[in-house]
């Protein structure tokens, strides 16, 4: 099987993007997979949470791929996770934006990046987004062959989940035609707020009639996803027992059949947004008219 490459993104913050990126590639490492992670996020917060020291990650940032066109080896980091290595990112590759906007790589840069024979030695490669439909969201889209869209079952990111898709479906449409949404995924997710359940149950009805595939596994709320962090470590090496550790491990099982590298033949149908902002669920019960009003 070929590397599979996936973006992690939503245009909203606070979602757990970050920390997705981190336990599920620590998930398949876990299993004997080989994982490259990509920071893409110049506040380099999965670069912290792998506790890369400052001097290693500004030696091998992203950011040099632009200012200096680094090739893949020579920018991969060991973390201290057995099977995952990290392409660290800094302030500096935010600086890189003016240098690249308007160029004709400036969409690209990151699938020549990839193309390196030394991308062949990883099952999977995990990128983790900014929460902006900048030119950096859209040169990790170009460069994945699918993405993921961690969803917080509120009012702010809920709204912003057709708009997401629509911002990808466009990458699809005129810059990489055959990338896939794998799916959307709840995290944050807590059984005793009455909202949380409302906007799960609506997500799920709209997911059947819209044609958006809803992971059945959530991941719960818990105050060891930033205890973890914090020790710079992924769930599974912090308190392995923990639902919200088994979450992100069952999640991993879910999407692993999916990944089978570079997709071929025909290009994926696209996902319905127009009814999916204008979906009202058929029953009086829920408290919200439509996606997009959440």
């Amino acid at each position: 099987m070929t590397t599979s490459i996936i973006t992690i993104a939503n245009q909203k913050g606070g979602v757990g993007k970050t920390t997705s990126v981190c336990n599920l590639a620590a998930s398949y490492a876990d299993n004997g997979k080989k994982i490259l992670i990509v920071d893409l996020d110049y506040q380099g917060n999965l670069t912290e949470l792998f506790n890369v020291p400052h001097e290693i990650a500004k030696k091998n940032s992203i950011a040099r791929v632009i200012s200096e066109e680094a090739e893949l080896p020579s920018l991969i980091t060991k973390t201290d996770t057995k099977g995952i290595d990290i392409i660290p990112c800094t302030r500096e590759f935010d600086e890189q934006r003016e240098k690249i906007n308007g160029e004709a790589n400036q969409f690209h840069f990151l699938q020549v990046f990839f193309k390196h024979d030394a991308i062949n030695d990883y099952d999977f490669v995990l990128i983790d987004t900014h929460p902006a439909q900048d030119l950096f969201f859209k040169a990790a889209l170009v460069a994945s062959h699918y993405y993921l869209i961690p969803l917080f079952p509120e009012h702010d990111s809920c709204q912003g989940l057709a708009h997401q898709i629509n911002a990808a479906s466009k990458v699809s449409k005129f810059l990489n035609p055959m990338l896939y949404l794998l799916g959307v995924f709840i995290t944050k997710f807590d059984r005793n707020y009455k909202t949380h359940e409302t906007h799960l149950e609506l997500l799920k009805q709209a997911a059947k009639e819209t044609d958006f595939h809803l992971f059945n596994t959530v991941i719960p709320s818990s105050a060891a996803v930033p205890s973890a962090s914090a020790s710079h470590i992924p769930l599974n090496q912090y308190k392995a027992h923990l639902s919200v550790s088994t979450a992100y491990a069952t999640l991993a099982g879910e999407i692993l059949p999916l990944l089978k590298g570079k997709r071929t033949g025909r290009k994926p149908a696209p996902v319905k947004t127009d009814a999916l902002l204008n979906y009202t669920p058929p029953s009086s019960n829920y408290e919200i008219g439509t996606l997009a009003a959440i």
